[in-house]
Formats: C-alpha cells, sequence, structure tokens
C-alpha cells in the first residue's frame, strides 16, 4: 500500500520494511491479485437499473446532455520497458515510454469498465475496440434506455454507443453542443486525475515489469472506486445522517453500504445547466428537460441532441432577457 501511495524506487519502501526489494516485488504482486480477485466484481460491476437513471441525472445535470451513462477516454502511465527488443512499441505520441489505458467512467467519479496494459503507441480507439468491457457492453444493463457513452472526436462514427462531438462543428448550434458534450465527458478527465493523485506510482515509471506493472495499475483503479465509495461518509454528512435513519426505523444495511445514490435520492438536484454549473442551490428558470426520440444511428442520435441543446439555450437566453432586459445579458 505504501508503495503504490506514494511511488518511488523499491529500495527505500524495501528498506523500510526490512525486506528485500525481491520480497517487496513478491508481496506487491499478491496483493494486487488478491484486490483484483476479491474486490473488482464488488466495486466494479454493472450498476443497477436505479443507478443507470441517478447516473444519467448526474450527467445532465452538468449541461443538459440526457442519457449519458459513461464517459470514455485514455491515459498514459510511466513506463520503463524491460523488454528491449519490443521497446519502440511503448514510446507514446508524446515523446515518452508509457502503458497506455483506456476507462469507461460514471457520474461519481468510479471506473465502471477499464483496459490497461496496451503499448503506448496504441489509439484511444485501437484499445477500445479490443476491450473486453466494450464488447460485452448490453446496452440496457450498462447504458440504460436510449443511454450512450461519450467519447472525444477520435471515436468519429466508429461505435453504436460512443457519442462523438463534431470534429470541425461549423455552425453556432455545432459548436455549443461541442461545447456542452465536452464539459459533460469532464468527469473522466477529472476521475483520472483524482486517481493519480491518490496513487503516486502512477506518476513516474517504475521497477515493475509488464504484466505486474499492468495488475498494479488494475489493482489501483478498483481501489479509486472503493475509495470514492468509502469516503462520503466524510464528505456527505447529510446523507450519512439519512442512511442511519433508515437503517434504526427500516433495517436496510449497515451504514457502510450506504453510496452516493442514497444522497442524491434524498436531495435531487432540479437545475437547469447555468445553475448546474455555478453550483446553485435551486434554480429560478427550471422547466422540463427536452426529450429526444431514439435516432437510428449515433450521428443522428448527435444532430437531434444539438437541435435540442440549441432550442434550449435559446429559450433560456428570452427568458433572461425577459427579466433582466437586453443591457444585462450577455
Amino acid at each position: 500500500m505504501y508503495y503504490i501511495a506514494h511511488g518511488g524506487d523499491f529500495a527505500p519502501v524495501a528498506d523500510a520494511a526490512g525486506i528485500s526489494d525481491a520480497q517487496l516485488c513478491v508481496w506487491l504482486n499478491r496483493f494486487c491479485k488478491c484486490i483484483i480477485h476479491v474486490y473488482r466484481e464488488k466495486y466494479m460491476g454493472p450498476p443497477s437499473p436505479e443507478q443507470v437513471k441517478l447516473i444519467h441525472k448526474a450527467f445532465q445535470n452538468r449541461w443538459g446532455v440526457p442519457n449519458v451513462a459513461l464517459a470514455v477516454d485514455g491515459t498514459h502511465v510511466p513506463y520503463a520497458p524491460k523488454e528491449q527488443e519490443y521497446r519502440e512499441d511503448f514510446h507514446n505520441y508524446k515523446g515518452w515510454y508509457s502503458l497506455s489505458c483506456v476507462a469507461f467512467v460514471n457520474s461519481f467519479y468510479m471506473f465502471q469498465g477499464v483496459e490497461v496494459g496496451w503499448a503506448g503507441r496504441h489509439s484511444d480507439v485501437t484499445i477500445t475496440r479490443a476491450a473486453t468491457y466494450y464488447k460485452g457492453i448490453y446496452p440496457e444493463r450498462y447504458l440504460g434506455v436510449n443511454g450512450v457513452a461519450l467519447g472525444d472526436g477520435a471515436f468519429s462514427s466508429s461505435s453504436p454507443y460512443i457519442l462523438p462531438p463534431y470534429a470541425t462543428p461549423s455552425t453556432e448550434k455545432q459548436q455549443w453542443f461541442s461545447f456542452c458534450h465536452s464539459s459533460t465527458r469532464f468527469y473522466v478527465e477529472q476521475t483520472f486525475g483524482m486517481w493519480k493523485n491518490r496513487f503516486r506510482f502512477l506518476v513516474r515509471a517504475n521497477n515493475l515489469d509488464h504484466k505486474n506493472a499492468s495488475r498494479a495499475i488494475l489493482a489501483t483503479m478498483i481501489l479509486h472506486n472503493m475509495c470514492m465509495v468509502h469516503q462520503e461518509k466524510r464528505r456527505y454528512p447529510a446523507a450519512a445522517e439519512m442512511k442511519e435513519n433508515i437503517d434504526v426505523n427500516h433495517n436496510k444495511g449497515s451504514l457502510d453500504q450506504r453510496s452516493i445514490q442514497d444522497y442524491m435520492v434524498a436531495y435531487p438536484q432540479k437545475l437547469c445547466p447555468e445553475c448546474a454549473r455555478k453550483q446553485m442551490f435551486s434554480c429560478p428558470h427550471n422547466r422540463k428537460r427536452t426529450k429526444v426520440a431514439p435516432a437510428d444511428n449515433i450521428l443522428d442520435l448527435r444532430d437531434k441532441l444539438a437541435d435540442a441543446l440549441w432550442l434550449e439555450k435559446e429559450k433560456y437566453t428570452e427568458d433572461l432577457l425577459h427579466v433582466f432586459g437586453k443591457g444585462n445579458v450577455q
């Protein structure tokens, strides 16, 4: 735990524990195997239908994009290749050696599906297409009704489930959609930042070989999800109090089993995208969201969403003009 939290070379950590470098490596590998075997299904399993609905709502509260269940992107973890024959395969487009990882993230900053251990030269799209999680996605189970995942422009129309932005937006409507899309998808970037800040061995090359480094990366993703679930006692005391009352009165489980969803059920947000961005507690111009009918393909859906978001923006602007006057609205 100390090594994956702080990183660095094996020698100082092994000396502090009074063991050899080789023994530290053995124990680290056993620890990571245990985490993956015991906790992966618990903390990285498929969401329930109720959780999917709340995830949709949390994503939509950011900038109004409906039915988003996941955000997908890739990241690089520094790696010092030990296999000289394949060394250049790990040289990424940024100019350094790395392992490439792709992750599907939900709106609670938790990894839902991951693919780790790929050589740094591979693109996010290549890894995603080969990912076990992506191939096993059942839309109704993982994405919900009419649900989609948000990806960057590299995905284009390569997936029936991953919604890309406009590569070169030519109208204000397309620019607005791409802005809302990017702002909503930023959950995945935030999750990567929290994950790497929590486990510092991810920010510099380590002593592990390819197999063990990939295993350690996956283990830290599971541990990150575990931390996100159990640290809510400190972050959401109101939810903790609510859960205690439920447990006493209805005997529905212990406080340790509480999740973020409990808090959102008790304190649902009813905000327009602008108020959600400003983290307002109430919204003076809340209205029913525009519903979008399912499209035949992902690009048709993108056009329908762009129309709906632009219409909502124009209505919101008209409301502001009516209330504050033209000179006070930019």
